[in-house]
């Protein structure tokens, strides 16, 4: 008996190391749409490359659309008339899971199982993909997640078949408008800053450009080197902690004037005007139409600066010189 299952494993065996080298019926080498026809809940659904997707457009029911388009090397949200930077770890998701994304069964191809999947278009969220030469050039409508959250369902265009994804891309388009944008609004390149204007509530305005790798004031004189590289650094790293686009100038208090604090550079210019308190935030505007609440504690490089010190030479040569009670010595000839 031992020996006949024993021959009848060997026997197993070898089939299938036949079936696999010689492949006489075609099963495996096949491309995708070959192979979906073989096996039908196997399938690409979305053919496309990272480098193709030029925009997303989420639309769930009853709350209009969200759009994410790319701009160069960056992606934008759009808010009515202007682009607000996408938060970068929301995008790489969507062109980390998106391209290539396949399928791991078919669950029904029937219309009346669709609400069972939220994949219908009461329920279902809606993905448009566009590249640079088609809109729309794949449309997903993303169901719920599917048990343990490692995949989800979903159809393709108006197809009837509902899929389930290999990856969980209900996770992608589960978001508000806000949650895809940047935290960081007003995000630059510090080592690219070539002027620094600041206008305190109660002082001077203090006007700074970089030469030579040093930030100088209007007579030529350098300025405090590291606390100006401080602020900037600070700035450029500002959260905020909501979006207040739709306050009134009255609940904000902001007008649109120029900023307390700008930056220019090959970037353009990056300024943050702040308005009323409430509740521990501030309403600051970007002076291109966005406005946000930020906390007071995350603005007090900005509410606490003192343009003096600010303009306060540190350079270690001009420490050097006007030292108290320090004499240079004098070179040493040639002869000593």
């Amino acid at each position: 008996m031992k020996k006949q299952l024993t021959l009848i494993v060997v026997l197993i065996v070898v089939a299938a190391a036949f079936f696999g080298l010689v492949d006489p019926f075609g099963w495996f080498g096949r491309g995708a749409d070959e192979l979906a026809e073989h096996n039908p809940g196997s399938r690409v659904l979305c053919d496309l490359e990272e480098s193709e997707m030029t925009a997303f457009t989420i639309t769930k029911p009853d709350e209009g659309s969200i759009r994410l388009e790319r701009d160069g090397d960056e992606w934008f949200v759009v808010v009515k008339d202007r682009l607000v930077k996408a938060r970068s770890e929301r995008i790489d998701k969507f062109l980390e899971e998106l391209p290539g994304l396949e399928s791991e069964a078919v669950l029904t191809d029937k219309p009346e199982k669709h609400a069972e999947f939220e994949v219908d278009e009461v329920t279902g969220i809606r993905l448009d993909i566009d590249t640079a030469g088609q809109p729309n050039a794949v449309s997903l409508m993303v169901g719920k997640a599917a048990p343990g959250y490692k995949g989800a369902f979903v159809r393709v265009g108006t197809g009837a078949e509902v899929y389930r994804a290999e990856h969980n891309i209900k996770s992608l388009v589960g978001f508000s408008i806000d949650d895809y944008k940047t935290r960081t609004p007003w995000e630059f390149n510090t080592g690219l800053a070539e002027k620094f204007t600041f206008r305190p509530e109660d002082g001077d305005e203090l006007v700074l450009t970089r030469s030579d790798g040093f930030w100088r004031k209007p007579d030529g004189g350098n300025a405090n080197q590291n606390k100006v590289t401080e602020m900037l650094d600070k700035f450029s790293k500002l959260q905020l902690s909501s979006y207040a686009d739709d306050a009134t100038v009255d609940e904000s208090g902001i007008e649109m004037h120029e900023p307390v604090l700008s930056v220019s550079g090959p970037f353009g210019e990056i300024g943050i005007t702040l308005g009323n308190v409430a509740e521990n935030k501030y309403y600051a505007t970007d002076g291109s139409g966005g406005t946000y609440r930020v906390t007071e504690y995350n603005l007090k490089f900005l509410t606490e600066a003192d343009p003096v010190l600010l303009a306060l030479d540190d350079t270690p040569q001009a420490a050097e010189e006007e030292a108290p009670g320090k004499e240079v010595p004098e070179a040493e000839s040639a002869e000593d």
